[in-house]
């Protein structure tokens, strides 16, 4: 997300509750690797570039992977903030809670839990039917 904002000029923050990476780096097991075949690995803007592309990268190799991703375009991340309430005003603009301060936005994107399985809000007014035309 922060890849195409940054590309299309837009103005955002990211707020890190750990340090980049932070679920591969310590809720996966030593040996875990990935299921799909380093070639498929397509960040925006970044594609593998390593020496093996029909190999699996490792819990390691894929943290080297996201740091170098982040490396590429350097997001504007804000780690070791934890957002501790999101709340909208009268003018429909988004506050921000954290434990290093407030912050107001027009827009907020929540990228938690799920692991690709977008939960849309109800009040989000958007029908999201997966492989449909417009789908968020």
């Amino acid at each position: 997300m922060s890849y195409c904002l940054k590309e299309r000029g837009v103005a955002h923050l990211i707020f890190e509750k750990n340090r980049l990476g932070e679920s591969w780096r310590s809720n996966r097991w030593d040996s875990f690797c990935l299921v799909t075949p380093n070639w498929q690995c397509q960040l925006p803007g970044f594609p593998y570039s390593g020496h093996d592309p029909d190999g699996f990268m490792k819990k390691d190799e894929i943290v080297a992977y996201i740091e170098a991703y982040a490396q590429s375009f350097q997001p504007p991340i804000k780690e070791g903030v934890t957002v501790t309430r999101l709340a909208q005003d009268e003018a429909g603009r988004f506050m921000v809670a954290t434990d290093t301060g407030d912050y107001l936005a027009d827009q907020v994107v929540v990228a938690t839990g799920g692991y690709q399985v977008p939960t849309v809000p109800r009040m989000a007014g958007i029908n999201f039917e997966p492989g449909k035309e417009g789908a968020v």
